[in-house]
């Protein structure tokens, strides 16, 4: 016989809860000589599955040697099972008793299915679970399991409904009924997030509930922060775990230790733990009353300025602050930088900050408690700022283009962080699309004529274009003056059209008739006069009529002879899937020089006195002007667009 070492394994057998970490222990005694190796085995029914691989992760930490032990990392319901240690003497290998991984308890639900037969292929699951009411759970796993974070009802039914995808077609429909394990139900008093007085002793009350079929209760314990409590630590004095109402004492409730802090209640019966349907997280009272308050924050380019007031309750307590101050990054914040204080109540830091930057900036109580003394530190939230960018540089005239129907601009960078521009020209204000000092103007202006141009940087605090989670600071206006030239591509920008003006869309459409202030004569003024025209959609401007028509059959002196019209571009015209309009306004002179009619009215002067320098005294009286833009021209086999503009037609008297 072989002279086999004493082998003995302990504890007998286990509960586990699912994804925790067991441990078996072996102790080796030899008799005549210590073995030379070991290994751990895993049995079913007495029969040997497999020998356990130490290095295997599941595995690590496992020993068969000095010390002996068997290690089971993240247990789940395959683990359940007969564990034995075999170890090797020079005359044969030797066997230890069995210990055995009871149970699997699963503090979580987790569900698990047979795969298709014959390899089927499954792009994903289709898995609800109900109860008698409604759905409470639908996921759509790529595995044949589900772990469900989803709190369910201890011992309660619930119908679990799961079919296969595979190449956009589903599998029959597959539905059985589950009940959860009967593991304890708990409640606890207090509950959520109470104010505990700081020094008090607090008194955590748990329920276990009486339930007829649920199996009797056989352990209790306490958790703080999800690890067990050990009630006989001094702090926990007065603490019990009845099997009934267990309770948890907490002795003078502590700034640093309990502050944010949370405790649960747990109860073990034959089907697994439980845990309280909520825990308890406690919040000291009496830290609020030591922050600094009234903390107020000013920045320039490149310092921050911040003030504020002592505590309104045990100021006397305090020896003195910190500041605390972060610069946001892309992605992150940057370490703080740490300025101590002393008792003052302000501080502003050098003008070495990144100038539209965003900062964060906390004050920080320091506090010399007494009975017992301590020192402890009390914290504002953050409040935030972003440092004023610096004003953009000049206009690069030799960069620029100033023609006035297409400004482009180009200027000196702000030196510092920006992320947009905000360029103001007359009462029109333009953003830039990103941080590139440049800009082309989207509105037609005057030629020749002299305009105030202001230029503005944006800071959105770090590197975005996208989301301005705290809001944005600008930099003081860079003003300078610009001279535009005469329109060096559509010639359109005599009157602009756009914004403010009525519109025609659609095939042959008439405008309303614009009344005139007064009749109007064409010529010598034999013919009647008209007092309004129509603008239609073909080109055609009718004077005290409505004639539009599209048709190449109207367009003869038969039918034109006694007309009234004038024909900017008459022919079939159309605006087609929401391209093409037809811009159009009347103007008439006013009293007030500040109106929009009397700014027009002054453009319209000015236009035919420079182009008919014989109308030095030219007034208008009367203006219409229209624009047919990007309307769609038929009578060719394909469809063509055209754009043309009438930038004015007016009707005047010339006054001497």
């Amino acid at each position: 016989m072989y002279a086999c070492p004493v082998l003995i394994l302990y504890p007998s057998f286990l509960y586990a809860t699912f994804g925790r970490r067991v441990n078996f222990t072996g102790k080796v005694e030899a008799k005549l000589e210590y073995p030379i190796e070991g290994l751990w085995q895993r049995l079913q029914h007495g029969v040997l599955l497999k020998s356990i691989n130490q290095d295997e992760k599941k595995y690590l930490d496992t020993n068969a040697l000095a010390p002996s032990q068997l290690v089971i990392n993240n247990v789940n319901f395959d683990d359940e099972g007969e564990y034995r240690l075999q170890v090797r003497i020079s005359t044969g290998w030797c066997s230890s008793n069995t210990v055995r991984l009871q149970h699997v308890y699963g503090k979580k639900l987790h569900l698990k299915w047979t795969v298709p037969i014959n390899n089927t292929r499954v792009d994903s699951y289709y898995i609800t679970i109900s109860d008698q009411h409604s759905t409470i759970i639908t996921s759509y796993p790529s595995s044949n399991d589900l772990e469900v974070s989803t709190r369910l009802q201890p011992g309660t039914n619930y119908t679990v409904t799961l079919y296969a995808k595979s190449y956009g077609s589903y599998s029959p429909q597959y539905t059985e009924e589950i009940q959860t394990l009967r593991t304890p139900l708990l409640t606890i008093n207090p509950s959520g997030w109470p104010d505990i007085p700081y020094l008090s002793n607090l008194e955590i009350q748990c329920i276990i509930r009486n339930i007829s079929d649920f199996p009797p209760t056989l352990e209790t314990k306490w958790q703080r922060n999800k690890l067990d409590v050990n009630i006989s630590d001094a702090m926990y004095n007065g603490s019990s775990l009845d099997l009934i109402n267990p309770k948890l004492v907490i002795n003078r409730i502590d700034f640093d230790r309990d502050d944010d802090v949370r405790y649960q209640c747990m109860a073990q019966n034959s089907e697994g733990w439980g845990s309280s349907l909520s825990d308890i997280r406690i919040d000291v009272k009496g830290r609020n009353y030591l922050q600094a308050q009234s903390v107020g924050i000013q920045s320039t380019t490149c310092d921050i300025s911040i003030t504020w007031n002592h505590p309104y309750q045990h100021a006397d307590l305090v020896t003195g602050y910190e500041v605390y101050l972060q610069e946001k990054t892309e992605n992150s914040w940057k370490s703080s930088e740490k300025i101590y204080a002393g008792n003052s109540t302000s501080y502003t830091s050098p003008c070495t900050l990144q100038s539209g930057r965003l900062y964060r900036i906390s004050i920080r109580s320091l506090v010399l408690l007494s009975n017992p003394m301590q020192t402890i530190t009390v914290e504002t939230s953050f409040y935030k700022t972003i440092l004023e960018p610096r004003k953009p540089g000049a206009i690069v005239t030799n960069l620029s283009n100033f023609s006035a129907d297409g400004v482009h601009l180009v200027w000196e960078e702000s030196d510092g962080f920006v992320n947009r521009y905000i360029v103001r020209i007359d009462d029109h204000e333009q953003e830039t699309l990103d941080k590139k000092p440049t800009i082309d103007w989207d509105q037609l202006l005057l030629p020749d004529t002299l305009y105030n141009v202001t230029i503005t940087a944006i800071s959105y605090g770090f590197t975005t274009n996208d989301y301005h989670f705290y809001g944005r600071r600008l930099s003081l206006p860079a003003a300078s003056f610009i001279l535009t030239t005469k329109s060096q591509y559509t010639g359109k920008a005599f009157l602009s059209y756009g914004d403010g003006d009525y519109k025609l869309t659609g095939d042959d459409v008439t405008s309303p008739a614009l009344r005139s202030p007064t009749t109007v004569y064409i010529g010598d003024g034999t013919e009647d006069g008209f007092n309004y025209v129509v603008i239609g959609t073909n080109g055609v401007i009718g004077l005290g009529e409505t004639f539009n028509s599209g048709s190449i059959h109207a367009m003869d002196s038969k039918h034109v002879k006694k007309r009234q019209i004038l024909c900017p571009f008459w022919t079939d015209l159309a605006s087609k899937d929401n391209v093409g309009k037809v811009y159009y306004n009347t103007y008439r002179r006013g009293k007030d020089r500040a109106s929009v009619d009397s700014a027009f009215m002054e453009k319209a002067d000015g236009i035919v006195k420079k182009y008919f320098k014989d109308l030095k005294y030219f007034k208008a009286t009367w203006l219409v002007k229209v624009t047919w833009e990007n309307m769609t021209l038929y009578g060719h086999k394909e469809q063509r667009d055209v754009a043309f503009n009438v930038r004015m037609f007016m009707y005047y008297k010339v006054q001497q």
